[in-house]
């Protein structure tokens, strides 16, 4: 089975419009809302694969309990932690036929606890014991350092549970420390990561083969 940690979901309100200009009254010819954040969407791949898998995310507040009925709906299986630090956040997309572009309005989302975290954590860790495979995808919720994402891989790995990470920052800093079965990041990330530009497959290759030297194991 693929367990996705999800640590920062939301709920994802799509609005299209016909000609968007910032400033003017609209009105939306059509809305979508569902279950967000980047594991959800892997979970949607998984499914349309044929491959068993399992949420873990953190919810909060009526906005959580949205969520979790979405994903329900779309047969998306969930180990929901239900935290008490606020609700769950809210993120639009603002789609513009006319322009073919879409503009992106995504919140900070709740501040976790120390104990909330510490009981998401204990929530993986349980649905980590039937998995084959871990995926840990999307941002850290605000309060949370990215040194508690490290322990938290430690702990998978001492669990002899490989682990692929797709995140950013000094989250995907202390996922590389932890040496995990592999990362997901584009080339800004890869740049941020490295502390050095990283602008042609070529060059995120020799990147690669330089941390894989260092004990990472970074893969283009």
């Amino acid at each position: 089975m693929l367990v996705i940690i999800t640590p920062n979901p939301a709920l994802d309100r799509t609005m299209v419009f016909e000609g968007l200009q910032l400033g003017a009254v609209h009105r939306t010819a059509e809305v979508l809302v569902a279950a967000g954040g980047k594991g959800l969407n892997v979970a949607r791949v998984a499914r349309t694969l044929s491959i068993p898998a399992l949420v873990c995310a953190p919810l909060g507040g009526s906005t959580g309990d949205q969520v979790a009925q979405l994903a329900a709906a779309e047969q998306i299986v969930g180990q929901w932690y239900r935290h008490r630090s606020g609700e769950t956040r809210t993120c639009v997309l603002l789609v513009d036929r006319r322009a073919d572009d879409a503009t992106a309005l995504n919140e900070a989302g709740p501040t976790l606890s120390a104990a909330d975290w510490a009981g998401f954590a204990a929530s993986v860790q349980t649905a980590a014991d039937k998995a084959q495979l871990c995926v840990v995808a999307g941002s850290l919720p605000a309060g949370v350092e990215a040194a508690a994402l490290g322990t938290l891989l430690q702990d998978l790995a001492a669990a002899a549970k490989p682990v692929i990470v797709d995140t950013s920052a000094a989250a995907l800093e202390a996922a590389l420390a932890t040496r995990p079965f592999g990362v997901k990041v584009n080339g800004s990330e890869l740049s941020a990561a490295l502390g050095m530009p990283v602008e042609t497959v070529a060059e995120a290759r020799a990147q690669s083969v330089r941390c894989g030297r260092a004990g990472l194991r970074l893969r283009p």
